[in-house]
């Protein structure tokens, strides 16, 4: 297998760890494997949809929301990521700019 080959099932390996974790509560620890994951692929979507999660969850809204814009932009096919950044555009009274994305 090539490095590049190595490295993306290393990223993988490292996001199933963050996401077994998140699961379990342990926040911190995820946050900074999502945030190890991004340092090396900034664009990654399920890093950064993850880390939009915990963002939000941390009252950081702003913050998430632009995670979530990454998420989105990498992977436009998934529509949890198309919820999870409409949702938050709502939640923070974003309407117009929450209209013309559901538009």
């Amino acid at each position: 297998m090539d490095n590049v080959g190595e490295m993306e099932k290393k990223l993988e390996e490292v996001l199933q760890e963050a996401i077994d974790i998140h699961g379990k509560g342990e926040i911190k620890k995820a946050e900074t494997l999502y945030k190890f994951i991004l340092e090396i692929e900034p664009n990654h979507p399920h890093a950064n949809h993850n880390l939009g999660i915990i963002t939000l969850s941390l009252k950081k809204p702003e913050e998430a929301l632009i995670f979530f814009h990454k998420a989105l932009k990498s992977k436009p096919e998934i529509k949890q990521f198309w919820l999870s950044y409409i949702k938050t555009l709502l939640k923070e009274k974003k309407y117009s700019k929450a209209k013309k994305i559901i538009a």
